[in-house]
């Protein structure tokens, strides 16, 4: 489904629909982690977890490799999810923002929609 059809299902302009982010301010929480990571100072960084792309490669690996799919890449997880949310009735402007993606284009790129889902939205728009 293209971002056309699915601003006209949900009834927006297509113009005007860009996803913000509604989260609370968490400036107490990030002045907190930053007074520990002061605190905690380890090999010279001032994190509190040390962990970067190759070990979190490493990692996805492994555990890929040990569950028996090895064709499986740790993007896929993305799609999967966004599917498994736009099954339980979440809509576009929710996925948008769990995601972050900002328009429902790109959005609609990652859920896997299916045949009898696509009829219905395509007997809604005639």
């Amino acid at each position: 489904m293209n971002e056309r059809r699915a601003c006209a299902v949900i009834a927006a302009d297509r113009t005007t629909i860009r996803y913000r982010s509604v989260r609370p301010d968490d400036s107490d929480l990030r002045d907190r982690l930053r007074g520990l990571a002061q605190q905690r100072r380890r090999f010279g960084y001032r994190r509190l977890f040390t962990l970067d792309a190759k070990q979190v490669d490493y990692r996805w690996r492994k555990a890929r490799d040990l569950a028996g799919a090895a064709g499986l890449h740790f993007h896929d997880l993305r799609h999967e999810g966004l599917s498994r949310m736009a099954e339980k009735g979440l809509t576009i402007g929710e996925l948008a923002e769990q995601s972050g993606h900002r328009t429902a284009q790109v959005l609609l790129r990652y859920v896997n929609a299916k045949v009898s889902e696509v009829s219905e939205v395509s007997r809604k728009l005639g």
